[in-house]
């Protein structure tokens, strides 16, 4: 199996992307959350985007 780097990095796109979305969910579903819960999720959520940029330039 010969995988390309455009293919590895697809591929962590799209896991970046799914990762986003779930903590996009604990934060839009998550009642019970603290603001201190609520920013940890918040600040992983931009680092993953973050990441994805860099991954996309």
């Amino acid at each position: 199996m010969n995988t390309s780097l455009k293919q590895i990095l697809e591929e962590l796109d799209s896991t970046l992307a799914n990762a986003i979305d779930k903590l996009d969910e604990a934060v839009t579903y998550g009642e019970h959350l603290t603001d201190e819960e609520f920013d940890v999720i918040q600040d992983h959520i931009d680092t993953l985007e973050s990441i994805r940029g860099e991954i996309n330039e």
